[in-house]
């Protein structure tokens, strides 16, 4: 981030193991038709286990230093330093390995989650389609699965027939 701009924070709390399963070095994000970059200098490091809270004011960057974790930039940022997820560079990943990323290792749960959900479809919708476009699975386990995964989390299976509304 910029330090002559508004500046974003992170508080964290947990213990540090040798290895972090997120390490952010001297990230610098550039937007197309920006002259200054909009994050400049971004260092972080998470360790498993540890929790991180990243906070600041409205525009300091908090939103777009997550998005360049996974590369959810927008077509032509430019970014520069180092991101590792897991090990892993991400900056230099391939399409296909970064995919495996997103859907395996690391995800980003948006400020707004309601503006992906689509209120016309069932919410079984949602859970089976993502187990058989990253796993492959057919139709009746991606089903069988999302079931079991709401009976962990305190929910009937009937959810999957309603809307997300109700």
């Amino acid at each position: 981030m910029n330090t002559q701009e508004k500046h974003a924070s992170c508080a964290s709390t947990g213990s540090v193991t040798a290895s972090p399963v997120l390490d952010i070095r001297g990230l610098r994000l550039r937007l197309p038709r920006t002259a200054r970059p909009v994050l400049d200098g971004v260092d972080l490091t998470v360790a498993a286990g540890e929790t991180v809270a990243l906070v600041g004011e409205s525009g300091s960057g908090k939103t777009l230093t997550s998005r360049s974790v996974l590369r959810l930039l927008p077509p032509g940022a430019g970014t520069e330093g180092a991101v590792r997820v897991a090990g892993e560079d991400v900056l230099t990943m391939s399409a296909e390995r970064l995919r495996a990323l997103r859907t395996g290792t690391a995800a980003m749960i948006f400020q707004d989650p309601r503006a992906a959900i689509n209120p016309l479809r069932r919410i079984g919708d949602f859970l089976t389609e993502s187990l058989r476009l990253n796993t492959g699975t057919s139709a009746e386990e991606a089903e069988r699965r999302a079931g079991e995964l709401l009976v962990a989390v305190g929910l009937a299976p009937a959810v999957m027939r309603q809307y997300p509304g109700q």
